[in-house]
């Protein structure tokens, strides 16, 4: 899969614009391949070019290459830098009204889970509050709330 993004990404590099949307999503999909793998470095070389032409295009949810890249520091387990993506994700996010109920909720649930991994559990149980508060209001599905609710009550007791 990964060569067939590289070579659709080459192709794209060509043909279109420098900046152009279709490459950063070529660059989001081989980051998300790498990720799969394990290959966490790569995935973040990936996700950061496709942040920086998200943010020269002008287009396209630069929260997406930002929540990407915390996931593959999270699972370098380097919390701290983790946090920092998903935190800049979320406020723009927070801005956009083009991002969804649901993937606010997503980003909160991994920003709590990086507290909860510090061990600051009022944090985590805050933020996750904040989800349920979105995923009620949103009415998502009433599984991803009853989730939320256990997580709370998990980080309370620790």
């Amino acid at each position: 899969a990964i060569e067939c993004l590289q070579k659709a990404f080459a192709i794209r590099q060509n043909s279109l614009p420098t900046f152009h949307i279709d490459s950063a999503y070529s660059l989001h999909w081989m980051g998300r391949c790498y990720y799969h793998k394990g290959e966490y470095d790569k995935a973040i070389e990936c996700h950061q070019e496709d942040l920086r032409i998200r943010r020269k295009a002008a287009s396209g949810d630069a929260s997406v290459p930002l929540h990407e890249i915390g996931l593959c520091y999270f699972s370098k387990r380097n919390i701290d830098k983790a946090l920092q993506y998903l935190e800049e994700a979320l406020e723009i996010q927070r801005r956009s009204p083009a991002v969804d109920a649901e993937t606010m909720v997503k980003t909160l649930k991994n920003i709590a889970e990086c507290y909860r991994v510090r061990r600051e559990f009022s944090i985590a149980v805050q933020r996750l509050q904040s989800a349920v508060f979105i995923a009620v209001e949103h009415k998502l599905a009433s599984q991803l709330v009853s989730e939320l609710f256990s997580k709370i009550q998990l980080y309370s007791n620790a």
